[in-house]
């Protein structure tokens, strides 16, 4: 899989940048009549993870087309998480939520929020649907929820 990443030009950068710090995990594949869809988690050791989508021809030897579904992290004063719920339509609904720490002590910390429809067509390539978009200023202490705490 490294391979073909490598030589994939449309792959974000840092697919084919892998490097000491970087897991590159493939946690799932789907076998389809016109492509492959593979589920692909990229995580750096101090921050982050994004979690794509890509598909491949049948024969696994070229990317026809990748997206990234979400993203968790934490890192300084920036911090996002993304839940994932299927709908009866064949659509994976994301809400992204971001949260942006002020570097002014009386400026408020800011939330974003975002809900997109993916799903996939039958020749492999996706199609993304903003649904809602959101920001709002935190409160004092206020942060995003995990997910345990909801």
């Amino acid at each position: 899989m490294q391979a073909m990443l490598r030589r994939t030009p449309r792959l974000p950068g840092f697919f084919k940048d892998y490097n000491e710090y970087v897991d590159l995990v493939l946690l799932d594949s789907l076998r389809c009549p016109a492509y492959n869809l593979l589920t692909v988690l990229w995580r750096h050791e101090d921050c982050c993870e994004d979690l794509y989508y890509l598909t491949t021809s049948p024969t696994g030897s070229a990317v026809l087309d990748s997206v990234r579904i979400a993203a968790r992290g934490l890192d300084g004063q920036w911090h996002a998480e993304a839940l994932m719920r299927p709908t009866g339509n064949g659509e994976l609904l994301v809400t992204a939520r971001e949260e942006n720490d002020s570097d002014a002590q009386n400026e408020p910390n800011v939330l974003d929020s975002v809900v997109t429809a993916y799903a996939v067509t039958p020749q492999g390539r996706f199609v993304t649907k903003q649904l809602s978009r959101g920001q709002r200023n935190l409160r004092p202490k206020e942060h995003i929820p995990s997910a345990h705490e909801q």
